[in-house]
């Protein structure tokens, strides 16, 4: 019997959608929000001390930076519950509202599902969003590994064949101007908040 160890959630999906190597980070969207980019050496301090954690990714890269926010689908739920609203009446709403290093983003998990919000992601991150092929990612990822563990794959090349994404989101940098000034807010407040925890208050 051979016994395969597995590795975090969010990790195994960001493998099954293609994060595996430097340059193509993983968006999955689930119930929370978490960004993996996966890398070949420790980013340096000033990245560390943003807040952002480091750890081991079962990808070629050996390592990754984590960036999780519990801000995902579990938020719409919760709002849609609250307005009730039905994903169809979410989804026509959105629709009508009007308008690093990474090269990609691979994006999986059920938030997905809503190009809307898709869209909005590659316009304020200024990247490109792929959306893999498969219903399932997170179960493909650890099925690379036990494949690779099993002897079934050489390498996680090989079984990488089997992603492809279904859907491309480019950057609309009218729509991100339009968000510019609340994003600028938002990190002078997450910096000012890390700060005064940390006990360094400006």
């Amino acid at each position: 019997m051979k016994i395969a160890v597995g590795c975090f959630d969010a990790s195994s999906a960001a493998l099954g959608a293609g994060a595996s190597d430097a340059g193509v980070g993983g968006l999955v969207s689930g119930a929370w929000e978490d960004l993996i980019v996966p890398t070949s050496r420790p980013p340096d301090a000033e990245i560390l001390r943003s807040g952002l954690s480091l750890g081991p990714h079962p990808g070629n890269a050996g390592l990754a930076a984590f960036a999780l926010s519990p801000n995902g689908t579990s938020v719409i739920d919760w709002a849609r519950s609250l307005m009730k609203v039905s994903l169809p009446e979410l989804k026509a709403e959105l629709e009508n509202s009007g308008p690093q290093p990474i090269s990609v983003l691979r994006a999986a998990g059920g938030g997905t599902r809503s190009e809307w919000w898709t869209q909005l992601k590659a316009d304020l991150s200024g990247l490109p969003i792929e959306a893999t092929n498969h219903p399932e990612p997170g179960t493909l990822g650890a099925a690379l590994l036990a494949g690779l563990a099993a002897g079934v794959y050489p390498s996680l090349e090989c079984g990488e064949m089997l992603i492809a994404p279904s859907r491309r989101y480019e950057p609309d940098r009218q729509r991100a101007a339009l968000y510019e000034a609340s994003l600028q807010t938002y990190q002078t407040m997450v910096t000012r908040l890390l700060l005064a925890a940390s006990g360094n208050e400006a």
